[in-house]
């Protein structure tokens, strides 16, 4: 069975920003932290992307499955589901889901990243784009079309792309593409040093941020995007190109599994 998912932005309120700064949920560097996701409007948020997805891309879907950014508290979970009318969160063992990413507010204007299953029959330009570090304000984005996907659509997209102040790099569709496959392997790494005892979570960020200049650490960058979703990755990784280069470090695994962080 092929399992198709689709990646967007869904934009929920398109009124004018002023110079109002960015809040982010989770928090991301260089932006104002939105607080605690049981405060308004998070879970409003969360709630009405899920459910446009759903109307939209996967009516008749026998029931919606969610999940949240990593940390986010039970009770959120309810609130979100109420919201949507029904529901419930990602168990282990769930191939489908909707994924929250992140939740980003300037101003009156509002915007959430959502990951989610799409009708297999619906797939035919298929675009995805590669991991980046902050896709609100990234200059450009890697873009990976599936081999049926039509070069129009392609222009389409990137057409769309272009008018929100993004460039395109056009990849070829391999698994992990590029920057998610290169981070995937670093936070793997990293996390067997933690495991192991070598250094802590911290150390390995602060020797990637001050010694080799990435923007964020990748122990940090990991726990923003959610260990579940690492163990995904590295998961296909190992099926796709084989080999224990690509084995799961097993601290990705359990924390993954309890949705919680290195530095727990």
């Amino acid at each position: 069975m092929h399992r198709v998912l689709m990646a967007l932005s869904i934009s929920l309120v398109l009124l004018a920003t002023g110079c109002a700064p960015l809040a982010t949920y989770p928090p991301v560097e260089g932006a104002v932290d939105l607080g605690k996701p049981a405060f308004a409007p998070i879970p409003t948020l969360m709630a009405d992307s899920i459910r446009f997805a759903h109307d939209r891309y996967n009516e008749g879907a026998d029931e919606v499955v969610i999940n949240l950014p990593p940390r986010t508290p039970s009770s959120v979970y309810r609130t979100v589901i109420e919201k949507i009318g029904s529901g419930r969160p990602m168990r282990e063992g769930d191939e489908r889901a909707y994924h929250v990413q992140q939740v980003r507010v300037r101003g009156l204007n509002a915007s959430v990243d959502l990951v989610f299953p799409r009708a297999e029959d619906e797939h035919e330009h298929l675009i995805l784009f590669d991991l980046a570090l902050d896709y609100a304000n990234t200059p450009r984005l890697g873009l990976a079309p599936a081999d049926q996907c039509g070069e129009a659509a392609l222009r389409t997209v990137c057409a769309t792309l272009a008018q929100g102040g993004f460039a395109c790099s056009k990849m070829d569709d391999v698994a992990g593409m590029i920057v998610l496959r290169i981070i995937a392997m670093l936070v793997n790494e990293a996390a067997d040093a933690v495991a192991y005892g070598i250094c802590t979570a911290d150390a390995i960020d602060d020797a990637m941020r001050y010694g080799v200049n990435y923007p964020r650490g990748p122990m940090a960058w990991a726990e923003s995007v959610g260990l579940d979703f690492f163990a995904r990755v590295l998961a296909n990784l190992r099926e796709h190109y084989g080999g224990e280069r690509y084995r799961t470090s097993v601290l990705i695994q359990r924390r993954g599994w309890t949705r919680s962080g290195f530095r727990e």
